[in-house]
């Protein structure tokens, strides 16, 4: 049993008719959709803005794949 297998076709195609996603929003879908999937890819992968590059935070691993989020 995967996570998909809690969702329907129906109730997927549901979600996705009622609204139009975009770029920003499409994370949320995808938390919506999959959320144990994005629960790991979030802990490894950001995909922010970084406001202040000289935050100690930066220098974590996840951010160094986001040209945003590193020097």
């Amino acid at each position: 049993m995967t996570e998909y297998d809690g969702m329907s076709q129906e109730s997927i195609k549901r979600v996705t008719e009622n609204k139009a996603y975009t770029a920003r929003t499409l994370i949320d879908l995808l938390r919506f959709v999959a959320p144990k999937t994005m629960q790991r890819a979030e802990s490894h992968f950001s995909h922010g803005l970084a406001d202040n590059l000289e935050d100690p935070k930066y220098s974590h691993y996840k951010y160094w794949s986001n040209p945003l989020e590193t020097m």
